[in-house]
C-alpha cells in the first residue's frame, strides 16, 4: 500500500517553489533553493505569534530551532526575510513562534506571509525507495501510455484526505490525488514522472 507524507512519501512506484530569479533578504541567496512550507495568515496572542497553516500537517519537518524565510504574501515584490524558529505548536491549530518578533505588533506588520525553508536543510533520507514531495515539482510528465510530453508538476498540496499533485499540461491545469495508480513511474534521476490521465466521461 502506498503511504504519503508532506517530509517524505514510501512508495511502490518503479525506480526507473518554488519561484525563480529573487533573492532572500540579508544573505542573498536564490529563492529557488527554498520550499514553500505553510503561510503565515494573522497575529496569534501578544507575544509575536502567528497562526500558522502549513502546505500538509503531516509529517511536517518543521522543528524548534529550524531558520526559515519569510516572504510576505501581498507585495509581488517582497524580499525573503531570514528568521529562526522559536517554538513551533503543532496539532488542530498551529502557532509558530519566530526569534526577532516579540510582540503582536510586530507580527502584524509581517502577515499575511510565506514561510520557506532551505531545501538543503531536510533531514537526509537514505531510503532509496523514498523521496521528498518537494522533489516533485519542476519533473517533466510523460504520458504513461504514448510516453508524449504533457508538461511539469508545478506543486503539490494536501486536501484533507490525500497528498494531490498539480500538474501544468500543454492547454490545461491538472490537479491528481497522488496515488500509485495515476502516478505508476517516477524517475528522480532523469527528472520526469509518467502518468495515467483520468478517463473523461462523455455524456
Amino acid at each position: 500500500m502506498l503511504q504519503l507524507g508532506f517530509a517524505h512519501m514510501k512508495r511502490h512506484f518503479s525506480k526507473k517553489n518554488t519561484e525563480e530569479g529573487l533573492s532572500v533578504g540579508r544573505e542573498g541567496k536564490e529563492s529557488h533553493s527554498l520550499i514553500l512550507m505553510g503561510y503565515c495568515s494573522s497575529p496569534h496572542g501578544i507575544c509575536g505569534g502567528f497562526s500558522f497553516f502549513p502546505i500538509s500537517k503531516r509529517d511536517s519537518i518543521l522543528s524548534n530551532c529550524m531558520e526559515v524565510f519569510l516572504k510576505k504574501s501581498n507585495h509581488a515584490d517582497a524580499s525573503y526575510e531570514r528568521y529562526e524558529i522559536a517554538k513551533i505548536t503543532k496539532g488542530n491549530k498551529w502557532i509558530l513562534f519566530l526569534d526577532q518578533v516579540v510582540d503582536r505588533n510586530e507580527a502584524e506588520l509581517l502577515t499575511p506571509a510565506e514561510v520557506y525553508c532551505e531545501r538543503a536543510t531536510f533531514p537526509k533520507i537514505d531510503n532509496t525507495s523514498e523521496f521528498y514531495l518537494a522533489d516533485l515539482i519542476g519533473l517533466s510528465i510523460f504520458s504513461y501510455e504514448s510516453g508524449e510530453l504533457l508538461g511539469k508538476c508545478s506543486g503539490h498540496y494536501h486536501n484533507g484526505a490525500q497528498d494531490v499533485l498539480i500538474l501544468e499540461l500543454q492547454n490545461e491545469t491538472l490537479e491528481l490525488p497522488f496515488i500509485e495508480y495515476y502516478f505508476p513511474e517516477i524517475n528522480l534521476a532523469r527528472s520526469e514522472m509518467r502518468i495515467r490521465r483520468p478517463e473523461v466521461i462523455s455524456e
